[in-house]
């Protein structure tokens, strides 16, 4: 893995900025929930694996990813190059915005979040870190690409979306 000085700076920065970053292989499964849990107390497993077992197969080589969930929260993720098997390096989740209480709860009425469940849910938020220039996070994971893939012209960065539907 000749990128590995580039990876270890990549998990540094991250780590001071608090963003969590995983090295997954979709295909195998993970007790590590990149969410954090969320989508397990919420009873959404099943969107669970849509979203970090199915996208993530998907991932195409020299692509950076940038994902925001229905939850507003956001992840990059892409596939490094030179391993054996379909390796994710993924970062997230963030959010771009401060949480409100009001703001919360408007928002955990909008999505059926029971009340027995809004104290849980509202500190997972206030607990993820709050990165509001993501164009850092952007030019930090461009560069990254560039040195793992050999220069700016070799990758691409596509924006992905997922949605749920509420009831």
């Amino acid at each position: 893995m000749t990128y590995r000085p580039a990876l270890e700076l990549l998990e540094n920065i991250s780590k001071k900025l608090r963003l969590q970053i995983l090295t997954l292989v979709p295909s195998q499964g993970s007790d590590t929930r990149v969410d954090f849990g969320l989508r397990d107390f919420l009873s959404l497993q099943e969107n669970y694996d849509q979203l970090f077992r199915d996208k993530l197969l998907l991932a195409r080589p020299n692509t950076i990813y940038r994902l925001r969930d229905e939850f507003s929260c956001n992840y990059l993720y892409l596939v490094l190059p030179g391993e054996g098997r379909h390796t994710v390096l993924i970062a997230g989740p963030y959010i771009t915005f401060s949480i409100r209480h009001e703001d919360f709860l408007e928002q955990a009425e909008r999505y059926g979040v029971p009340p027995w469940l809004h104290k849980r849910v509202e500190d997972y938020f206030l607990n993820l870190p709050v990165i509001q220039d993501a164009s850092v996070l952007i030019n930090l994971f461009s560069a990254f690409g560039e040195t793992i893939w050999g220069g700016a012209d070799r990758f691409e960065i596509i924006d992905v979306d997922h949605e749920l539907d509420f009831p």
